[in-house]
């Protein structure tokens, strides 16, 4: 996006002293599946499948980041080939990657999701056909490559939505309903509102499954460090069922801060990938929607300095940022991130919050602007993303409380925030 180098404004707080940080590790559970080949082997061999010689089944993909999913994806393929069916990938993600076909490809690519990889073709496309209505009257509208399949077989995360709460949020009928229902399925459903969500999607799900066409599902759960902890094949007929419980256990897992509250929480990246929320509102406790339910600690202030690459400029969610940059302003495809917001109705997640020139400057303006804020001793969290919350960087605010706290461990001594001269700060290490 053409933004310029620099915006003439009183900063705000110009006299503050930003406090020297920590490293610390929050201490999650690891539990996590390593043999991601063999589960999937196991689990596929347990369903009761008919015959599939020669049978067309369209695996989906999704949009998000989701831990290993080639992997899963190709152990799927191939044990389907082994039954001498004929798989393929279809991108299952409403109206992201701009609502074109290419974009969508584009995206799973980007995933490592390719024929080369998986072994099997990839077909994307936005065309649609109407496979029905439910009860309340909704047309259910899939994927037209994989409507002419034999079987589909929803491939999904488990995991809490960042828009609505109720027994069924994200999983394999979200993916049947939204993601197969592509840009036409999306933006009609959202249309209704995210307070329909938690009832019409399983409703919807229902008549994908009345077409018998719906041969079972793969539901992945995800621990707090997002690696794959639990890959499950289900039976068509307890596919809503067991999406509920494995949710529970989701939800049970997930990360989440351990402080009791945050005066500036910097965010190095958003993105599709991390979120379908761009930041996981589960985690900072504000949905763009409005919908109740959400907790989290209280976090004053917002500022969010990048866009993942993976993202590819969509910026979905920055409207729960109160400060961005000039650099992520420079990121940032209006595009694509407007797309989403559209389709989803919620267009509050496309706001643009206050640009700053740079990062020291954007956290600065936070502390300043943050009433309430101790502003000569500032609670301030820097984390890499909402999906990485293990390691992260803690202000000298919190050591008293923290020492003697098991869910912490702390990893360096205090040092002052790092920041090149140009105002950027020094990330966190990648790995977690």
């Amino acid at each position: 996006m053409q933004f310029p180098d620099h915006i003439d404004y009183k900063l705000g707080g110009e006299d503050i002293e930003l406090p020297r940080m920590f490293k610390a590790r929050q201490l999650f559970s690891r539990e996590r599946l390593d043999d991601i080949e063999g589960t999937v082997k196991k689990e596929i061999a347990k369903l009761k499948l008919p015959d599939l010689k020669g049978k067309r089944i369209a695996l989906t993909a999704g949009s998000r980041g989701v831990a290993n999913q080639a992997r899963i994806l190709k152990a799927i393929a191939d044990n389907l080939k082994a039954l001498d069916a004929k798989p393929f990938i279809v991108p299952g993600m409403g109206s992201h990657g701009g609502a074109t076909a290419e974009g969508q490809l584009e995206l799973i690519n980007g995933y490592g999701i390719t024929e080369s990889y998986c072994g099997v073709p990839i077909l994307s496309s936005m065309d649609t056909v109407k496979l029905g209505r439910t009860a309340s009257g909704f047309d259910v509208y899939c994927d037209k490559n994989a409507a002419e399949a034999d079987y589909i077989l929803p491939v999904h995360r488990i995991k809490p939505h960042t828009d609505f709460k109720d027994e069924v949020e994200s999983g394999p009928c979200k993916m049947l309903v939204i993601g197969l229902g592509k840009h036409r399925g999306a933006s009609s459903i959202h249309n209704l509102g995210f307070s329909v969500f938690g009832k019409l999607i399983p409703e919807a799900a229902q008549v994908f499954f009345d077409t018998g066409k719906v041969l079972a599902a793969v539901g992945v759960v995800e621990n707090a460090y997002d690696e794959t902890l639990i890959v499950e094949a289900i039976e068509t007929r307890a596919i809503i069922e067991r999406e509920k419980e494995l949710l529970v256990k989701a939800k049970d897992v997930m990360a989440r801060f351990y402080m009791d509250a945050i005066d500036v929480l910097v965010i190095e990246e958003i993105g599709k990938n991390i979120s379908g929320a761009g930041m996981d509102s589960n985690v900072i406790g504000t949905p763009v929607s409005g919908e109740p339910g959400f907790r989290s600690i209280p976090i004053r202030r917002i500022a969010v300095l990048g866009i993942s690459e993976l993202s590819h400029g969509n910026a979905t969610g920055l409207g729960c940022a109160h400060l961005v940059t000039i650099d992520f302003m420079k990121q940032l495809d209006l595009a694509s991130t407007y797309i989403n917001g559209i389709t989803s109705r919620v267009i509050e997640g496309a706001r643009i919050p206050l640009v700053a020139n740079s990062d020291r400057e954007a956290i600065k303006i936070g502390v300043f602007c943050g009433m309430g804020i101790d502003q000569d001793n500032p609670k301030i969290v820097q984390i890499i993303n909402t999906l990485i919350l293990g390691d992260i960087l803690m202000s000298e605010a919190y050591l008293p409380g923290i020492k003697e706290d098991r869910r912490f461990e702390i990893l360096s001594e205090p040092a002052p925030m790092q920041f090149d001269a140009k105002g950027r700060l020094a990330r966190l290490p990648r790995e977690h």
